[in-house]
């Protein structure tokens, strides 16, 4: 297998061949992975404070970042309570096919419009991955993490950091202590079980009545489609769905925070309508809006007008074939 290794000490831009895996992880600033047209990988890296940046191709894996000791986790751990001066703004543009796993301590994240399984952590960043389809993963300590506009199963765990989602989303498993969850389904999904100790959970599906339900609230609010549930033995609330129904289910458990189900078509966490796929690109306003790098220019937030503009949101709906 091939093996290339660059050390970047300040701004440079790196083009390599196709890959089909990518690992990037940062300690502070920002980092937007974006689907590109080409086949290959563009790393550009606009500034970069403190330590050098290490980018190594090894085979057709990618990793743009710092050596994690101790695999994914041991990356997070290790920065937990990271009070240096490392910062780094970082665009890297892929295939739709490339797999990506993407971890910041302090620092932002964005992944955006690919169709193959992804994976983000953050100990106090902000991250959202946007437009994609097939898998996501999520894990957060305390910072918020939005999955905009999802195709395909999902997976969050989060201890204070909020947590929202919208998109058609097929099969969701959500754990949180104290991070509030907003879960906003455009289509009913086969399975959605979410457990909360503090937190607020909403839950928004255009058709509850072909769920089977059980809710759980010890001291908090139920409350489904309109209808406050008090008095239940021991906080819970279960319907059954209508008979000859495929047994979707909708699971809550919440110890102390509220718990609302709503009926309707999904709303976006920015207001209004959920985009629908394919029709609303990403633009690099979306990326402005959500958090640019200090000191960015708003006329181009991914970078250079050709490389971080350069998807349309076009691709398949139902997800790639590596799930």
């Amino acid at each position: 297998m091939a093996t290339e290794n660059w050390t970047v000490t300040g701004p440079q831009t790196i083009d390599v061949g196709p890959v089909g895996r990518l690992d990037a992880n940062l300690l502070n600033g920002r980092i937007d992975v974006v689907v590109h047209d080409e086949p290959g990988v563009r790393v550009e890296v606009h500034s970069l404070e403190g330590r050098p940046l290490e980018v190594r191709l090894d085979g057709d894996r990618l990793t743009v970042g710092y050596s994690p000791t101790g695999g994914w986790q041991g990356f997070l751990d290790s920065f937990r309570n990271y009070r240096g001066k490392d910062r780094a703004d970082v665009y890297v543009g892929v295939p739709a096919h490339v797999r990506v796993k993407l971890a910041t301590v302090q620092g932002d994240g964005l992944v955006a419009g690919t169709q193959a399984k992804v994976s983000v952590a953050t100990v106090g960043g902000s991250v959202m991955t946007t437009q994609t389809a097939g898998a996501v993963r999520v894990d957060t300590v305390t910072g918020e993490v939005t999955v905009r506009d999802h195709v395909g199963t999902l997976v969050m765990d989060s201890i204070s950091g909020d947590l929202t989602a919208s998109g058609a989303l097929s099969d969701v498993k959500l754990n949180t202590v104290s991070g509030n969850v907003t879960l906003d389904s455009s289509s009913t999904p086969d399975a959605m079980n979410v457990n909360a100790i503090s937190a607020d959970v909403l839950v928004r599906v255009p058709e509850p009545d072909e769920l089977d339900y059980t809710l759980r609230c010890v001291s908090g609010r139920l409350v489904v489609d309109g209808v406050e549930h008090r008095g239940t033995p021991g906080g819970a609330y279960r319907q059954a769905g209508p008979a000859g129904t495929t047994g979707k289910k909708l699971q809550v458990n919440s110890v102390s925070g509220n718990v609302t189900v709503l009926r309707g078509e999904p709303a976006d966490a920015w207001g209004g309508s959920a985009p629908h796929r394919g029709t609303h690109p990403v633009t690099p306003q979306d990326a402005w809006s959500y958090d640019a790098p200090t000191g960015a220019d708003p006329a181009a937030p991914w970078g250079s007008a050709d490389s971080r503009t350069t998807w349309t949101g076009e691709g398949p709906a139902d997800g790639p074939a590596d799930r």
